[in-house]
């Protein structure tokens, strides 16, 4: 099992990182914080992948859906401000049982290192007799798929957005996203995912230029600056609701896609 041990790579990050072991914590992705004092990521879909650069490029699409995940489960959370750190080294380690028998440490696409096995002690609940029992959340089924395809999808691009600093121009990339696909503005409306009223104020908050972050369109001087407007932590938290109830019809559809594909294969195979 690869271990990836998790960067900081924005301003709040050790903040955040105390909240991961709760919020990921099935079998198939799973944060822990380990005995050395270091969080550490672990993934179905990092287990067929051999080579460090592949493995690397995995997780940093895991955890930008993590990071976005976590921004729509405490909206409220400080306004987070990314650092590049692409290239600061990184690694993961291997597991099999309580044997740490493997460190890989990812300097260059061609620089790797072993280490010499040794015991050490797993603080995981999960390798520690059975398992406690746990509700599915509705942000498992993204995080768990093993083959990666969720990220070619729209979600992922609308998490991608999301997952970035918070300033009008992400937010409003993230709703053009969701908006795109749901099929307009009304569609939401009639699926009563938001308040036509509040859709109002959080567009036209986005285009006014006293809002943080940058404006789309110019200024307009006959523009009623008097109307209602969101701040920005509003408009985080009122666009991590919509997108929250999206990515829950997201995961159905998919879902439903995924049994009919199921049932298809059956049937061919029964008949032939």
């Amino acid at each position: 099992m690869k271990e990836i041990r998790l960067q900081p790579n924005h301003e709040f990050s050790n903040i955040e990182l105390q909240h991961w072991p709760k919020l990921f914590d099935s079998p198939a992705c799973k944060v822990t914080l380990a005995a050395d004092g270091n969080y550490y990521l672990s993934a179905c879909r990092f287990e067929k992948l051999t080579d460090p650069t592949e493995v690397f490029k995995s997780e940093k699409k895991l955890k930008t859906m993590m990071h976005a995940i976590f921004k729509i489960e405490k909206p409220d959370f400080e306004n987070l401000v990314p650092v590049d750190k692409e290239n600061a080294p990184s690694g993961y380690r291997e597991r099999v049982g309580d044997t740490l028998n493997a460190c890989v440490n990812l300097v260059s696409p061609s620089g790797v290192g072993r280490a010499t096995p040794v015991i050490v002690t797993i603080i995981d609940k999960y390798h520690n007799g059975t398992p406690e029992a746990r509700q599915e959340r509705w942000y498992d089924y993204f995080l768990d798929q093993c083959n990666d395809w969720i990220d070619n999808t729209v979600v992922f691009e609308a998490l991608d957005y999301f997952a970035k600093k918070t300033v009008s121009l992400t937010l409003r990339q993230t709703y053009e996203v969701v908006k795109r696909d749901e099929g307009g503005k009304y569609r939401l409306l009639r699926n009563k995912w938001v308040e036509k009223k509040d859709l109002s104020v959080f567009t036209e908050s986005l285009d006014r230029f006293d809002m943080e972050g940058h404006g789309v369109h110019v200024e307009r001087l006959n523009y009623d600056y008097s109307r209602p407007i969101m701040s920005l932590s509003a408009a985080q938290t009122f666009l991590a609701g919509l997108l929250k109830q999206w990515l829950e019809k997201k995961r159905q559809t998919y879902k439903l896609a995924a049994a009919q594909v199921q049932a298809k294969y059956l049937s061919n195979k029964t008949n032939t």
